[in-house]
C-alpha cells in the first residue's frame, strides 16, 4: 500500500510540474535575477563598474538555460517536455505538406496494422502459455541420434517403457507420435488429416477435459480396442 501511495504521489507531482511549468519557470527566473543582483552588488562594492559588474555576475553564475535544464531534470519533466516539443514540430511540418502527411499517415497505419497482426500471431504461438494445467511444469523429452546428426530423435516404445518404469523425477510420463491419418467421408471422399497416437494417460497428464464424451482411461491401454478422440476443428 505504501508503495502504491508513493507512486501516486510521484505521478501527481509530475502532473503538477507539467501544468505549472510556466509559473515554475517564472519563479526560477525571479530567483536567478535575485542571485544576479546580489552578485552584481558584490562586484560593485569591490570597485567594478555597474555595467561590467552585471556581466561578471552573469559569467560567474552561469547561463540561465543550463539551470532550466537541470531544474526540469530534477522535476522529472524534461523528457515529457522534449516529447511535446517534438510532437509540435512534427505537426507543423505535416501541416505544411498535406499530401506528404497523407502518405505518411497511410504508411504508418499499414505498418502498425502489419505489426499488430504479426504480434497477435507471435503472442498466440510463442508468448501465450500452453492451454494445459500447470504448463510451466510440462517438458518434452527426445533421444539423440549422433549418426544421423539428429538432436531431437524419436523415442522407441521400449525406451519409453524403461523411462516410465525407472522415472523418479516426473509426476507422470506420456508418449505421443504425430502421424498422418486417412479418413473417408460419408460420400466416399477420402481425406488426409493430422493425427497423433498417444498413450492412454496423455490427457490426464495435461489436465485437459473434452467438450463432449470422455478422454482415454486405464482400460484403453495396450491390447484394448482402438479409441479415437476428435478435435473440435475436425
Amino acid at each position: 500500500m505504501n508503495r502504491i501511495r508513493t507512486k501516486a504521489i510521484c505521478i501527481w507531482s509530475l502532473l503538477k510540474a507539467l501544468i505549472r511549468r510556466n509559473a515554475l519557470d517564472r519563479e526560477l527566473d525571479d530567483e536567478f535575477d535575485f542571485h544576479i543582483e546580489m552578485e552584481t552588488e558584490r562586484f560593485v562594492r569591490e570597485g567594478a563598474d555597474p555595467s561590467e559588474a552585471r556581466k561578471l555576475a552573469i559569467r560567474e553564475f552561469g547561463g540561465m538555460e543550463q539551470y532550466r535544464i537541470l531544474t526540469r531534470e530534477t522535476r522529472g519533466t524534461k523528457h515529457v517536455e522534449d516529447l511535446m516539443q517534438d510532437l509540435k514540430y512534427a505537426l507543423r511540418m505535416l501541416g505544411k505538406n498535406p499530401l506528404f502527411s497523407g502518405v505518411a499517415v497511410l504508411t504508418l497505419s499499414l505498418g502498425v496494422g502489419a505489426v499488430t497482426a504479426l504480434f497477435s500471431v507471435v503472442d498466440a504461438v510463442v508468448l501465450e502459455p500452453f492451454p494445459f494445467e500447470d504448463p510451466e511444469e510440462v517438458v518434452f523429452l527426445w533421444t539423440e541420434n549422433q549418426e544421423l546428426g539428429e538432436e531431437h530423435y524419436f523415442v522407441s516404445p521400449n525406451d519409453f517403457k524403461d523411462w516410465r518404469e525407472m522415472n523418479l523425477t516426473f509426476d507422470e510420463m506420456a508418449a505421443v507420435w504425430p502421424t498422418p491419418v486417412a479418413i473417408t467421408a460419408l460420400d466416399g471422399t477420402p481425406y488426409r488429416v493430422r493425427g497423433v497416437w498417444s498413450t492412454e494417460n496423455l490427457f490426464d497428464l495435461l489436465g485437459v477435459n473434452p467438450l463432449v464424451g470422455r478422454t482415454f482411461g486405464p482400460e484403453d491401454g495396450p491390447g484394448s480396442v482402438a479409441r479415437v478422440i476428435l478435435s473440435e476443428s475436425l
